[in-house]
Formats: C-alpha cells, structure tokens, sequence
C-alpha cells in the first residue's frame, strides 16, 4: 500500500489557518509544533497573501496560536511578528463587543452586568491603559455597556479569551487522561472550591496567560464566568453548564455554535422550557 505523502509544515500552518474549526487538521498541528514553530523563524516562506488573511476568522487564529504557544512559551515572540493575522478582521471584534452587550449580560442579573460589582477586587486602571481600552474595537462595539469594563483594563476579547482558557485546559486535561471524559467537572468560585474537579489556580493560571491579565482580573474572570454558566449553559464551548452546590456541574457534548450570537444568547430558561 502507498503510503500517503506528509505535507510540509508550510502547508500545514497555511491549511490549518484557513480551514476554521477543523480539528483534524490543528491535532496534525499540535503533533508537528515544533517543527511549525521552527520554520516560524522564516515566516516569508509560508506565503499567506493579504487577501487569504481578510477570510480567516480571528478567533480561529487566537486557537491555532494558542496550540503552538503551548508547545513553546517562547513562541509568543513570534506572534508579536504577525500582527496582520491576530488583528486582521476589526469589525468581528466591533461585532464582539456587541454580542457581548446585546446577547451575553442583557439578561443576566444585575450584579452580573456590573462591572464596578463583579470586579470590585480589581483596582482601576490609569487613565492611560483605560483609554487603550476604550479605544479597542471591542469596547467600541459594546458601548455604553464596555465603557466601564474599560475602566479596569477589561476588553470583550478578554472575557472571550478568559473563557476559552477554561476550555481548553479541561479539553487539554481530558485529551492527557487528567479528567475522565465521561465524567462531569464541577467547577466553583474560589471561595468554595476545595471539592471541585480542577485545581482553581491552574484555571486562575491559564486565564491571566490567555487574557494577558492581572492576577486579580483573572481571579475576577474566573468567578465571574462561574457565576455567569449558571444562567448561559452554553458558556464554556464544547459543554454544557448546570447549576450545582454554588457552581456549575460541566457535561461535555460535541455541540458547537458557529458563531458567539447563538451560544451566547442561550440562557437557562430555554432549558427549563424543553424539560
């Protein structure tokens, strides 16, 4: 039998970048990193044209270079060299900041839609770091909801990259034989963590290197996004979310949304209505 010839880490890179949401094709990606993470050192050969970079998904991206960055902490200083691929679509982020405003907090309650409540640990930014935030495509699609997210440095990439952290270390967990994939993860605030199913600080962790936050901000993520899951089921990508013992009991399910209005805009009463 012939056997099938490998493609080169060029094509691979190149392939996976354009192909969103293939999983077969970033787990060849994973396998091969650090032979990708190698060839970055001369990324003109990998021949991506402006117009390909115009019709890739930017959270896609931030996914595929999350898997790299993992095989190398020191590939961050690649992704610092490819500006053009991680900021190439604006108006998705603009289209961010109002998915965030209009489908994930608009029927949350008060205490949740709150910055200056939820995120009262976290101390206020300087006017400086507070006007970036405010002038990030995100914030500017989620006004006047964003504009007090910006006063603590927090954006709507943020959040969305707070909660990717969540799922991809417990998908990383799972594929590592770490968490049993047939068993439901329970997850609480910190405050009342000491049985759930994943160390808090390692989620804690894995937020503030994702959302390249503080400490602080992380911790407030982490449990803001607990408390949030009891309302949206559909949170965390690839589970679903129920109410348990002032947490959330995580069910894994091969359900994915194609786009953050849909998963977002599902809240738990549409569950109460089907049961």
């Amino acid at each position: 039998m012939k056997q099938q010839r490998q493609r080169t880490v060029q094509s691979l890179l190149k392939d996976t970048l354009m192909s969103a949401d293939n999983r077969q094709l970033l787990h060849e990606l994973a396998q091969r990193s650090n032979e990708v993470l190698a060839a970055l050192e001369t990324p003109a050969e990998f021949g991506i044209s402006d117009e390909e970079v115009s019709k890739m998904s930017p959270f896609w991206i931030a996914e595929v270079y999350d898997v790299l960055s993992k095989a190398d902490a020191e590939f961050r200083e690649y992704q610092g060299e490819l500006p053009d691929l991680n900021y190439a679509h604006e108006d998705e982020e603009f289209s961010l900041g109002a998915a965030y405003r209009d489908c994930l907090i608009a029927d949350l309650p008060s205490e949740l839609k709150t910055p200056e409540v939820w995120l009262s640990a976290v101390e206020k930014v300087d006017q400086q770091e507070r006007d970036y935030a405010l002038s990030t495509p995100s914030v500017r699609g989620g006004l006047e909801a964003t504009a007090s997210l910006a006063e603590f440095g927090v954006t709507p990439v943020m959040i969305l990259r707070a909660l990717q952290a969540v799922s991809y270390l417990l998908e990383r967990f799972t594929r590592k034989g770490k968490i049993d994939p047939q068993a439901n993860i329970l997850l609480r605030c910190l405050a009342n963590s000491a049985e759930q199913s994943i160390d808090p600080k390692m989620l804690v962790g894995e937020i503030r290197r994702m959302a390249e936050c503080r400490e602080a901000t992380a911790r407030a993520l982490y449990d803001w996004q607990i408390r949030v899951a009891e309302y949206k089921p559909k949170l965390f990508d690839g589970f679903n979310a129920q109410p348990e013992q002032g947490g959330v009991l995580l069910t894994r399910t091969d359900e994915h949304f194609d786009n953050l209005i849909d998963r977002w805009s599902w809240s738990a009463s549409v569950f109460t209505s089907v049961n």
